[in-house]
């Protein structure tokens, strides 16, 4: 665990921090570039002035839309399952609403960005724009409005959360900050769908949109990693509870499910040069253990979101970057993870998410000697689909 305070590369970017090495601080750090790994202080914080400026509404209709936006959050969105627990349930009814109302939004400082206010502000959008995304499920006559309602406080939320990884935050800070990563995570899938309806024939999730949830998610695992005995000891420590399995629980994945991760491992070990083999073996092991974590928490009635999108955070940098450079194997890989998330597809922000993603996932998959491999992951699309 850092030291929140800490006055060593305050500024140094995330992966640094996590290894607990020196950062040069330089956009690429030296430490990013060696590993192959992207590096948090290529995102370019805004300026004090502009960041003011943009935070709050300028306009009466736009006050007016965020009052409506809020008004649904709390009547509609927030009482949507978002687990099976209660507790988690609670978080969103009641907690995440009180971290972003934590400082008066009219507030002096020549201090703007950095501060409690900024975080707890961009909170807030990501709120109203969770808000939205659900308003354009349950009316998508208007889905165009919301969807731009929605881009105007995303877009603000997503740039100072890529902003703030790149620094140190102290212990009033990092609750926020952790509550708007769960938040984000939760509506790109939310906007990767509503983008797909939106879309003529064929309606898909690109590789970009997967990476983007790639980001958002491992960041919520980035922050834990760093703060998490802070977070652990806030209102939102539920959150973190419910994760582990006992070793000496008792799991049998069903035989299907272990002969396509044979099948896996074998399309690896053919098609895979060196530079590629650790990662997607890796990742095939990690998935294991992934369905192993589902199961256990599905026969308890205790499945999460967090349980299935732990293996996005548990993947290496490199096999995320093999997706990034359409490498086949990886394709293949991620459209089984794709496959294991349908058993969440019931929940209003992920409706036909895995159907889109196959899609898209097929679509970047050009090589007809690759596609075969998508025929197991798009029969469980298929047996899920979502009218």
């Amino acid at each position: 665990m850092c030291r929140l305070g800490h006055k060593k590369s305050r500024k140094g970017c995330i992966n640094c921090k996590r290894r607990r090495v020196k950062c040069d601080e330089q956009a690429p750090c030296r430490n990013c570039v060696r590993r192959g790994e992207d590096c948090s202080l290529l995102v370019p914080s805004p300026s004090n002035e502009s960041e003011k400026n943009s935070a709050l509404p300028n306009t009466p209709q736009e006050w007016m839309d965020d009052l409506s936006l809020m008004r649904h959050f709390v009547r509609e969105t927030a009482l949507q399952p978002f687990g099976t627990s209660d507790e988690i349930q609670f978080l969103y009814q009641e907690n995440i609403t009180d971290e972003a109302l934590k400082y008066p939004l009219f507030v002096q400082s020549d201090e703007y960005f950095g501060s409690p206010l900024t975080i707890t502000t961009s909170l807030m959008h990501g709120i109203l724009a969770l808000s939205a995304l659900h308003l354009m499920h349950t009316k998508p006559t208007t889905s165009d409005r919301y969807l731009q309602l929605c881009d105007n406080h995303q877009t603000k939320a997503i740039e100072v959360f890529r902003s703030m990884l790149s620094n140190d935050l102290s212990a009033e800070m990092c609750v926020p900050i952790f509550a708007l990563a769960t938040t984000l995570s939760i509506s790109s899938i939310a906007k990767s769908c509503a983008m797909a309806l939106a879309m003529s024939e064929p309606r898909c999730v690109d590789i970009d949109q997967l990476l983007e949830m790639f980001m958002l998610t491992r960041g919520v695992k980035d922050i834990v990693m760093v703060y998490g005995e802070v977070i652990a000891k806030s209102s939102l420590a539920p959150m973190l509870h419910g994760y582990e399995v006992p070793h000496d629980a008792e799991i049998v994945l069903p035989e299907a499910i272990y002969s396509r991760l044979n099948d896996l491992t074998a399309l690896v070990e053919s098609t895979c040069h060196k530079e590629q083999l650790e990662p997607c073996r890796d990742a095939v092991t990690r998935m294991e253990k992934m369905y192993r974590v589902v199961a256990y928490h599905e026969a308890k009635d205790n499945l999460m979101t967090g349980h299935l999108y732990s293996w996005m955070t548990s993947v290496s940098n490199e096999f995320v970057a093999l997706i990034r450079e359409h490498f086949p194997a990886a394709l293949v890989i991620l459209a089984d993870f794709v496959a294991a998330s349908l058993v969440l597809e019931s929940a209003w922000y992920m409706k036909n998410w895995g159907h889109y993603c196959l899609r898209g996932i097929s679509m970047a998959l050009k090589q007809d000697d690759y596609l075969k491999w998508l025929e197991w992951p798009k029969a469980q699309s298929h047996d899920n689909m979502v009218s």
